[in-house]
């Protein structure tokens, strides 16, 4: 399952909703994964909070870009991705 947070503006609390719904989902026993997407300046610190987390399956202290997503959404039961705020831009594969 691939859950992607986004806002159309910055300082909106994708961070905390995606920590919260991925903490949420670990306690109830399945495998989540978070991982923050590429695209503003708090890309790289909003990366590592992400990878600190013990609930994080898949810690990567590095955005990632959109091409690395499909790997890993096909290798986790939950994948978390969080967007960088803006215009909306569709992930490949994505409905």
């Amino acid at each position: 399952m691939l859950i992607r947070v986004v806002s159309t503006g910055p300082l909106s609390g994708k961070t905390t909703v995606l920590c919260g719904l991925a903490q949420a989902l670990s306690e109830s026993g399945a495998s989540v994964s978070l991982l923050r997407l590429v695209g503003d300046v708090n890309a790289v610190a909003d990366a590592k909070l992400l990878a600190s987390l013990p609930a994080n399956a898949r810690p990567n202290p590095e955005p990632v870009d959109t091409a690395v997503t499909g790997e890993a959404s096909s290798e986790e039961s939950t994948l978390f991705l969080e967007a960088a705020a803006g215009k909306r831009r569709r992930l490949p594969g994505a409905p």
